[in-house]
């Protein structure tokens, strides 16, 4: 069917063509419906200048025996911002055609003279309901964008407005600049109309607010053309077919599939998206509900676990220490130990003197140097503690947190040159008791009896301090780099119990799986586990930390080195954990509902997709919800000419986005029928034509809203008209 907003039968301004006068007579009413009829002009609104003629309109309205759907308007003056008028469509429901015509003859004395303001117009089409034509350029008349602006603003749920273009080509053009657009007819004949830049349509529309509807929700020029799919579907049901094909013109915009349970609906659903893959080789995701929001998650996480804590470097080189260390011969320093005690036996001198002067060397320690070497130690350790201190205040008074950040950084750095100055000053402090307790063992091996005065090249002593020392370095240097953010990723949004939107992000973190680290991180997520043959592994390591100068180094080195061939890759000491905050750094995990509007959000906000599938997209979300975000998102989605093929049980999705396409399956006995229809009819039809047509609108009220009774309790109880 074709649709005209703009039909004059009346010459009413001074220098109107005359042919616009259509005589009030059955003839001429016939003439005039005939026609439009010709011409499949289906729907036609009355707008001549400044007035209203409501006895003429009631004629047509009853001489078209339905076949037309009239609608009462006007061509109004409007002056715009810079005080210049133009004309502008009003059209209106049927039903408040009296008030129409009531408001023109109590405020139009002169037709050629009156007009309104910008403001009293918007009043006037958010009052009514109305859907308005705004003249544009391409008639000749240039509306100032300011002032188009703001009627696009004032019009959400209020009105439907349209920029009047003079041809199709012009539309295109300002619907390609995101305005949407129209072409009436203007007709200069009252009998003759041209149809020719008329819109057009398939869906079968019978009433205002079913016109209202399609149009605020349907690009009808400019580059978003619909697509139709021509499909011809045999669902099967666990390998058996169906007992009849589904012939089903698949359009742009929202499709929906709706019944009772254990109807067919899923079945139904899955074969349409077959038939797409098997006819036009298009693979649409399939979207189900909570299970997409894990899939979303994994693949988040498994981005994100590529940038794990590396500790390979690390962990070889204590192995490699580890090694060194325990491997140092200690016969053939015994075997020294025994020659240097024959040498000293056969010089003529104080022995233990000699032993001082070998062994401390250019290394001599006193008492002062410890000291020394024990207040720089705790001034260190002083340092440390007031950084921590700092941080705390930051974190106390919420400072912003890329203050926050490069404080972390600077602190870093620093807190890496204290600790490496400490770890020597540790170094120097357990020398004095290496050297001293080389000096005792000597002293005992002294006593024993010797027969040979060969004086040994060296004792080995210092490769012993050396191998302990840089395996502590490396035990140090590994257990230091204890854990690390791999990074946050953007899942989507949630709304707060205020109605804001928050956005939610998750967050990796890796880490060594000490025991301490476990037990610190043993309330979070887990993504890896931390392995008991992991955590025994590096406890022992820890312990070997403390036992560099104890008689336990070589037993407990030897035990790490035998448990660490179970390690078959550094990996296995790094457990992984998954957090979740909101923008704020907030720990906020999503509920399960959330979890269910974070997998839906993301899936309608790729814009990627031409087809979108959906079972149930309700599931776990509530009713305002539903209405302020998905059924937004959904008639957004129509806008961007895109396919939306969905089954559902709730009226708010099933009604407000305004269905191009309604597929209800009933419940019967041999087999289960389909019926197929539109929202703009109310009429859906058996596929097979074997039974009569379903009112949709009463069906919908049963299978959505529970039935009359129902619905009008809970009006009851809401105190609702």
């Amino acid at each position: 069917m074709k649709i005209d907003l703009h039909c004059h039968t009346k010459a009413i301004k001074s220098g109107e063509l005359s042919s616009r006068d259509m005589p009030n007579d059955e003839n001429s009413y016939n003439i005039f419906i005939k026609n439009r009829l010709s011409k499949n002009v289906l729907i036609s609104a009355i707008t001549n200048h400044n007035s209203f003629d409501l006895e003429q309109f009631n004629n047509l309205v009853e001489f078209s025996k339905g076949h037309i759907l009239f609608l009462p308007g006007v061509e109004i003056d409007v002056l715009d911002s810079e005080n210049i008028s133009h004309n502008c469509n009003i059209i209106i429901n049927p039903s408040k055609k009296e008030e129409l015509s009531k408001y023109l003859n109590d405020n139009v004395s002169n037709v050629d003279k009156f007009c309104i303001d910008l403001d009293k117009f918007i009043d006037l089409i958010k009052m009514w309901k109305a859907i308005t034509l705004i003249s544009s350029s391409s008639k000749g008349e240039n509306f100032p964008v300011k002032d188009i602006n703001k009627i696009k603003q004032k019009s959400k749920d209020s009105f439907v407005y349209f920029l009047e273009a003079s041809n199709r080509r012009s539309a295109s053009i300002i619907s390609n600049h995101d305005y949407p657009s129209f072409v009436g007819s203007d007709s200069q004949r009252w009998d003759d109309i041209d149809a020719t830049n008329l819109p057009e349509t398939e869906v079968e529309i019978k009433d205002f607010n079913s016109l209202r509807n399609f149009l605020s929700n349907n690009t009808l020029f400019g580059l978003n053309q619909k697509d139709l799919y021509q499909l011809s579907v045999l669902p099967k049901d666990q390998g058996k077919a169906w007992e009849y094909k589904i012939d089903l013109n698949l359009n742009s915009g929202v499709n929906i599939i709706v019944g009772p349970k254990a109807s067919g609906k899923t079945i139904l659903l899955r074969g349409i998206k077959e038939e797409l893959e098997k006819k036009f080789a298009i693979n649409p995701d399939f979207y189900e509900g909570k299970d997409d929001y894990y899939k979303i998650e994994k693949a988040l996480i498994k981005n994100l676990t590529t940038n794990n804590l590396n500790i390979s470097n690390e962990w070889n080189e204590v192995i490699t220490n580890i090694k060194m260390a325990s491997s140092i011969n200690y016969s053939l320093i015994l075997s020294n130990y025994k020659s240097f005690k024959k040498w000293i036996l056969s010089q003529k001198t104080n022995k233990y003197k000699k032993i001082s002067e070998i062994i401390d060397g250019p290394h001599a320690w006193n008492n002062q140097l410890e000291e020394q070497s024990r207040q720089e130690i705790n001034e260190i350790i002083g340092d440390i503690q007031s950084i921590k201190n700092c941080e705390n205040i930051l974190v106390k008074y919420e400072l912003d947190e890329e203050i926050r950040k490069d404080f972390n950084l600077i602190k870093l750095k620093v807190q890496e040159v204290l600790i490496q100055k400490a770890i020597l000053l540790f170094i120097l402090k357990f020398q004095k008791k290496l050297i001293n307790g080389i000096k005792n063992n000597l002293k005992k091996m002294l006593t024993k009896k010797t027969d040979s005065v060969t004086k040994p090249s060296k004792l080995g002593i210092y490769d012993i301090w050396l191998g302990r020392i840089n395996c502590k370095k490396a035990i140090d240097k590994l257990l230091n780099k204890n854990e690390k953010l791999n990074g946050e990723k953007f899942i989507g949004d949630v709304v707060s119990s205020d109605g804001s939107q928050e956005k939610i992000y998750i967050k990796v973190k890796s880490f060594l799986s000490t025991p301490s680290l476990c037990k610190k991180n043993r309330d979070q997520e887990f993504i890896v586990k931390p392995k008991n043959k992991a955590k025994t592994l590096l406890k022992k390591i820890a312990d070997l930390d403390g036992e560099f100068f104890g008689n336990s180094f070589i037993e407990l080195a030897n035990v790490i080195l035998e448990n660490s061939k179970e390690i078959s890759d550094a990996n296995d000491l790094v457990s992984l954990i998954k957090e979740y905050v909101n923008q704020k750094g907030d720990y906020h995990k999503p509920s399960s509902g959330e979890e269910q509007f974070l997998a839906l959000s993301n899936y309608l906000n790729d814009l990627n997709k031409q087809f979108y599938i959906l079972d149930e997209p309700e599931k776990s979300l509530d009713n305002k919800l539903i209405v302020d975000y998905i059924v937004d998102k959904i008639k957004e989605l129509e806008k961007n000419n895109k396919i939306i093929l969905l089954i559902t049980h709730n009226s708010n999705i099933a009604i407000n986005t305004n269905p191009l396409n309604i597929i209800y399956r009933e419940i019967s006995k041999p087999y289960n029928k389909t019926y197929i229809g539109d929202s703009f009819s109310g009429q859906l039809r058996d596929v097979e034509k074997t039974s009569a047509n379903i009112d949709w609108r009463q069906k919908s009220l049963d299978i959505l809203e529970g039935g009359r009774k129902a619905l009008n309790l809970r009006k009851e109880y809401y105190n609702v008209e």
